[in-house]
């Protein structure tokens, strides 16, 4: 399917956007759209997971709206895509051609998407509703996921998320396109840090004889079993507080990840024999309180 819409062509830097309106019903085009979220391990995604209450918020604020033919939705979405997207000088129109293009990636404005197709679900004829788009084009993955952590330093971003996308780009430093960071991301990005701790959280979290097994929420998972008793965000944050610290022994440079992998699991298995009766799985040990105080001593 072929989409032609009125756009301007802003250049930024390597960055090319193309500043346009789409309507809701070219977002209901079968993979028109994908939003990458990490799974509950180390993640490759970069979104956050979709809070479904806020975008209903949202599709009952249109309808209530269009009725009175006062819906107002101002906010651009940001879409990318590693592909590039016709553009018409004399005319400034873009031609998107959905089976070429594939998925554009959702870097920011995943709720109002949400929103926007669920009012379309209970009534069509908000279809023409017309949302304010900026397209990346040309841009691959690594860059998109980067873009994602910028755009989001002025807003409320989960914090266990950011550690999962710092804690790649760690793994990606030497990528010969990647983009330039702000500071304090390229500062976190250089010395490692996300990526260690969360390495050795991972590792805690899944292996089998760790007292920690099962018990770390991580970033965009559920606790269905309710046996979580500490969040990534929290856990991650103590390692790097306490432990990856030139003061701890252990937090040396001479030390791999794999090598602190086994010397927390052996400190927490000691603690746990120690100070946890058997029937107590619930113990403060495995709280904030517990982890800040071991790890701390």
């Amino acid at each position: 399917m072929l989409i032609k819409r009125p756009a301007s062509k802003i250049l930024q830097g390597n960055l090319c956007l193309f500043a346009s309106s789409l309507r809701i019903k070219d977002l209901k085009i079968p993979n028109f759209f994908k939003i990458e979220t990490p799974d509950s391990g180390l993640g490759v995604g970069y979104q956050r997971v979709l809070n479904e209450a806020r975008a209903k918020r949202l599709s009952e604020y249109l309808l209530e709206g269009h009725r009175e033919k006062e819906a107002f939705l101002p906010t651009s979405i940001f879409l990318a895509t590693d592909k590039l997207l016709p553009f018409d000088e004399e005319t400034n129109t873009i031609t998107i051609d959905t089976e070429r293009v594939g998925a554009f990636n959702v870097v920011d404005g995943q709720h109002r998407i949400r929103g926007l197709i669920l009012a379309s679900e209970k009534d069509a004829s908000i279809d023409s509703f017309e949302v304010p788009v900026n397209i990346a084009v040309d841009l691959d993955e690594i860059s998109q996921m980067c873009h994602f952590l910028i755009v989001n330093t002025t807003q409320k971003v989960d914090v266990a998320i950011e550690q999962q996308i710092v804690a790649r780009l760690t793994d990606l430093i030497n990528f010969k396109k990647m983009p330039v960071l702000p500071r304090w991301i390229q500062r976190q990005v250089d010395r490692g840090e996300d990526q260690r701790a969360l390495a050795i959280v991972n590792f805690l979290n899944i292996s089998p004889d760790s007292p920690w097994k099962g018990r770390v929420l991580m970033a965009n998972s559920e606790d269905e079993s309710g046996s979580s008793s500490m969040n990534q965000k929290s856990f991650v944050t103590s390692i790097k507080k306490h432990v990856l610290v030139p003061s701890n022994p252990v937090g040396g440079p001479a030390w791999t990840v794999e090598k602190q992998q086994k010397v927390l699991l052996n400190y927490w298995r000691a603690i746990k024999r120690l100070l946890v009766d058997k029937d107590n799985e619930i113990s403060v040990v495995f709280r904030t309180n517990g982890l800040e105080l071991f790890h701390g001593a």
